[in-house]
């Protein structure tokens, strides 16, 4: 986790949603891959469908795995050959693989979803869900709205804030303070502010 406000005021998000869109439009063929591999192992007792055999040999698939980025000194994995009604060879190392493959996905959408939130929208995001939602997610009784905002980004959002009082400050000027401190006392009562 990086510090709130250097988080957001390196990222340009225009350049940074175009990089997004290109590694994700990447690796999208592999994730299609694996997961065919996945509904093969789950419903066809590791027997190869047709659509594996397909994605297998493909043209995207192999260009996406030219692209992957790869360590210097090192090499991906060779994907097994598959025959269409035969058992899927698969090995661990394909199985990393594809968690890898799953993880670079899913941290370049959550990049994205950073650059088009900013810090205003996750820190009114954390409130919204530990404080203002109907049915929030509780946390322990904290001194304070301003501990549960705080705990909130920082465990479940894992977002190192600056100092305790960032997140309070962003939403005075969101005008959502007065709302989340009246929340947190109906929420766990009256408690020191």
């Amino acid at each position: 986790p990086q510090n709130l406000s250097v988080q957001f005021t390196i990222l340009h998000p225009q350049i940074v949603a175009s990089q997004i869109v290109t590694h994700y439009k990447a690796g999208i063929p592999i994730f299609d891959y694996f997961l065919v591999v996945r509904n093969c192992l789950a419903h066809r007792s590791g027997r190869a469908s047709l659509a594996l055999a397909s994605r297998s040999s493909s043209t995207e698939l192999r260009v996406a795995l030219e692209r992957w980025p790869v360590r210097r000194g090192r090499k991906l994995p060779q994907l097994p050959h598959i025959v269409e009604g035969k058992e899927v060879p698969l090995l661990a190392r394909h199985a990393i693989f594809a968690g890898l493959v799953c993880r670079k996905l899913a941290k370049l959408i959550n990049d994205h979803l950073l650059a088009h939130l900013g810090a205003k929208g996750i820190v009114f995001m954390a409130a919204h869900h530990c404080l203002l939602l109907e049915e929030p997610v509780l946390n322990a009784p904290r001194k304070g709205a301003e501990a549960v905002v705080n705990e909130f980004l920082s465990g479940r959002y894992r977002v190192r804030i600056k100092g305790r009082h960032e997140a309070t400050s962003i939403l005075r000027e969101l005008d959502r303070w007065k709302e989340c401190q009246l929340r947190f006392r109906h929420l766990y009562g009256s408690k020191s502010f």
